[in-house]
Formats: structure tokens, C-alpha cells, sequence
């Protein structure tokens, strides 16, 4: 566990939110709960799954609740976006199984697969250099395999293209002009070195998703 890796808003944003969370079977997901478990980077996002629906009204009742101010960035069914104290906080309803093995403070963290396939699924969509800075440093600590298998266990077969989510992994135009992650020290990896880790690897992840597919 690396609680160096959040802020200290986000470390009392969570002591305020954990009743609620926990009363509302929230999981926090994400890069900021990935940092928590691996501890490989800074992350000021906060973003939190329920498979229990709610509504918008009820969910700011329950934060307003809890005296907390906020500045609302987007609001839709079952999903809300807001900005408390220099922090974005996400809660979303979550269809999707998410696993759990480990907590931060009693919050449930989702498990390192869970939140690989989600990293997946941002990648195949457009990926952001965190993305596949986070699952560079996840594989470096599960195998690809399992990652394929917690993808299509999520999300389905039929969402899981094995050629197009391999193209996604190795077309890096969109996060070349991203910043880079705010690394623990030590553990800052070249981006380009990033790069080369997908692109030697790829046949082999696009024979697991094919593989875990059948």
C-alpha cells in the first residue's frame, strides 16, 4: 500500500466520503486506487464504481450531507463528475463485475485485474499516456493472460476485438503529447522505452485476447 501516493486533499477527502462509500458498495478504481496498490506514481483523481443504481439527487444529498462543497463538471444518469477541494471525484454505476481484494483505509480498492481490464478498454477507446503507463507497470507484476481473461470476464466476448484492441496498444499519436505521470522516485520509465516494451510484446498479447476469447 502507498498512501504517499495521494495528496493530502485526497487523504481527507476519503476519510469524509468512506461512510458513504462503504454504506453505497462503492469500490475505488482507477489510477489513483492502481497507485495505491503499486505504488508507481502520484494520482489526484478519484473515481469510484457501484453495482448499485442511484440517482443524481440522491447522491449530491448524501455528499452535501457530509458538508462537503463541490463544483459539478458533468452530471448524467448514474454517473457524476465533480471538483471538491482541488480534486475530481467520479462516481459511476458499474454494470460490470469489479473484484476486490484489498482496502485503503476500509474503502475497497477493485484488484489489479479489474482495474487492468478497465486500463485496456481506455486504451482501445484512446488511450492517455497514464493508460499505458499503468499497464506497463501492471505487467510487469501479472501475466497478459490474465489481463485478456479479466477483460472478457468484464466486458464480454463480444465486446473483445483481439486485432483492434493489438492496434490500440502499439498507436501511441494521441498520448505522444501528453504529459508524463508524476513518478515516485526511482521508478520513472522512459516513455519511449514504454513504447518499445508494446511493441515487442504485441503478437503475444493479441494471441492471449484470442486465446481467452475461445
Amino acid at each position: 500500500m502507498c498512501p504517499e501516493c495521494l495528496r493530502e486533499e485526497e487523504k481527507g477527502l476519503l476519510s469524509k466520503l468512506k461512510d458513504f462509500l462503504l454504506a453505497h458498495q462503492f469500490i475505488m478504481a482507477g489510477g489513483t486506487a492502481l497507485a495505491l496498490i503499486l505504488g508507481h506514481r502520484k494520482s489526484i483523481d478519484l473515481d469510484f464504481f457501484t453495482n448499485e443504481s442511484f440517482t443524481l439527487d440522491f447522491l449530491l444529498r448524501e455528499i452535501e450531507g457530509k458538508g462537503i462543497d463541490y463544483e459539478i463538471l458533468a452530471a448524467e444518469e448514474e454517473a457524476l463528475i465533480i471538483i471538491i477541494n482541488q480534486t475530481k471525484a467520479s462516481f459511476f454505476y458499474d454494470p460490470y463485475p469489479l473484484t476486490s481484494e484489498i482496502s485503503y483505509q476500509d474503502i475497497p480498492l477493485a484488484s489489479i485485474e479489474s482495474i487492468a481490464a478497465m486500463k485496456l478498454l481506455a486504451i482501445s477507446q484512446r488511450g492517455a499516456k497514464r493508460d499505458f503507463v499503468d499497464l506497463y507497470f501492471i505487467l510487469q507484476k501479472i501475466p497478459f493472460h490474465k489481463v485478456a481473461e479479466a477483460f472478457i470476464k468484464r466486458y464480454g466476448k463480444k465486446r473483445t476485438n483481439p486485432i483492434y484492441i493489438g492496434k490500440s496498444l502499439v498507436y501511441f499519436f494521441d498520448a505522444d503529447s501528453d504529459p508524463d505521470p508524476e513518478y515516485l522516485p526511482g521508478l520513472k520509465i522512459a516513455w519511449e522505452d514504454i513504447k518499445a516494451f508494446f511493441k515487442a510484446h504485441i503478437r503475444q498479447l493479441v494471441l492471449d485476447l484470442e486465446q481467452a476469447k475461445k
